[in-house]
């Protein structure tokens, strides 16, 4: 399953990759981006089968970057700090929401939810 993670915190995208790489060795991260115009390009080159996205970020958030890429086929799991964006994040078809620091099992249990609707 190809990944991309787009966080503005380089730390967040090192924690998440990490976490990725312990907890869903099938998750391969194709790109780690921390600058949301690199990471809209990055979904139009590499056509990711999942992609991990922030929301709050500058210059583009999360919804911005996906009104910007219109239709999609990818899975969507967002992965913030905030909680109070979770019903937005749903209409825009969200997998899951997970609440930074990504815990492992919250985390295992989303792509899970990616791996059955990639199946079905």
């Amino acid at each position: 399953m190809k990944s991309i993670i787009i966080d503005d915190e380089p730390d967040a995208v090192e924690a998440l990759h990490l976490t990725l790489m312990e907890t869903c060795p099938e998750v391969a991260v194709a790109g780690k981006y921390t600058d949301p115009m690199k990471g809209l390009a990055a979904i139009r080159a590499l056509k990711p089968d999942l992609v991990f996205l922030n929301i709050e970020m500058p210059v583009m958030n999360g919804f911005q970057l996906l009104e910007e890429v219109g239709d999609w086929s990818f899975a969507l799991i967002f992965a913030t700090a905030y909680d109070c964006f979770a019903v937005k994040a749903f209409r825009y078809s969200a997998v899951d929401y997970l609440l930074k620091p990504v815990n492992p099992e919250e985390l295992r249990k989303a792509v899970d939810k990616v791996a059955e609707s990639m199946e079905g």
